[in-house]
């Protein structure tokens, strides 16, 4: 994940205000760094980004029980914002498709650009370019299947 957003640089930002090693946004890092922490230190941006990432897990829905998938769903909200992937969860829910399934959330959230769809009135959140979100998951999954594998040797 930190790979992904930020190749390792703690004092990297983007033109979106993303700031540190795990590219939260300012509103993020007030939700979850302590009032006193100093945002370009990298072990108060880690800490806050596992908070993070602990806060997405929390709120993953219940009906998601494939391990693979829960990580899948919370790279997803960490990037496009846990609205976003709430909507594709509810898309394939409404549309009978399994949301326990990686292809068929992957699917809705590409679809959350597709007028169709992001005018639905169970999306919350609006239209966005969901095939970034997906590209972006699946490198973080290989990236560590990739990572696992050199550690086993």
């Amino acid at each position: 994940l930190i790979y992904e957003e930020s190749h390792f640089y703690p004092n990297i930002s983007n033109p979106s205000g993303a700031y540190g090693l795990m590219q939260l946004m300012p509103a993020a890092y007030q939700k979850f760094a302590h009032d006193s922490a100093d945002i370009s230190d990298p072990e108060e941006q880690l800490m806050a980004g596992i908070k993070h990432v602990d806060y997405l897990k929390k709120h993953t829905p219940k009906s998601i029980t494939d391990t693979a998938v829960i990580i899948r769903y919370v790279l997803m909200g960490y990037n496009a914002g846990h609205g976003h992937s709430e909507d594709a969860f509810h898309l394939a829910e409404k549309y009978s498709d399994n949301p326990n399934s990686w292809h068929n959330l992957a699917e809705y959230m590409k679809l959350l650009y597709d007028k169709n769809y992001y005018t639905d009135p169970i999306v919350k959140c609006g239209k966005y370019k969901g095939s970034r979100t997906v590209t972006f998951t699946n490198s973080v999954v290989d990236r560590y299947k990739h990572y696992r594998n050199l550690i086993r040797r």
